[in-house]
């Protein structure tokens, strides 16, 4: 009798099975997602420190004015005037952008030109002056909620939470 041997046939495979390439995609796709998050965060963040930057910039204008004119620049509306750039997710923004613009003016032999919220999110900047022209607000309102200062001067109990170079504001 004779015995038949095994055989044993080695195959070579050329190429992935569909449950390895599965795998690995879900992997790529989960590392790019984790990226961008903290790469959105970042810009976040990053858009935030620009606007303080800015609202300092702004605010060392406003001094330079007053020391020129011996009282912080005032819409010519009168008044408690309120104004910032670009709210632009308020119906507020058509009512803003005039006295902003006018700021803008005023202050144009001190700093360039004033910054405008470009991302229409609810970020932005605000200036408010008194009547007297002798005190005013310089806030921010920031992307990234970790800046939030509730020890500010700026801060309103009412849950409005600003970033602001301080007031000067009697």
């Amino acid at each position: 009798m004779k015995q038949k041997g095994l055989t044993f046939t080695l195959r070579l495979r050329s190429g992935f099975t569909l449950i390895e390439l599965l795998v690995v995609i879900s992997v790529i796709g989960l590392l790019a997602s984790v990226i961008l998050i903290s790469l959105n965060s970042a810009r976040a963040k990053a858009r935030d420190a620009k606007r303080i930057a800015d609202i300092r910039q702004i605010q060392k204008a406003l001094e330079l004015y007053y020391d020129q004119n011996n009282e912080y620049p005032r819409y010519d509306g009168g008044g408690i005037v309120t104004c910032g750039g670009a709210w632009a997710t308020t119906d507020d923004a058509p009512t803003f952008m005039p006295c902003w613009n006018d700021l803008q003016t005023k202050l144009s032999p001190y700093i360039n030109r004033l910054p405008v919220e470009i991302l229409w999110t609810s970020s932005g900047y605000h200036y408010k002056t008194q009547n007297s022209g002798q005190g005013y607000y310089l806030l921010m309102y920031p992307e990234n909620n970790s800046m939030y200062r509730t020890d500010s001067p700026c801060y309103d109990s009412q849950g409005s939470l600003w970033w602001c170079t301080g007031n000067n504001w009697e």
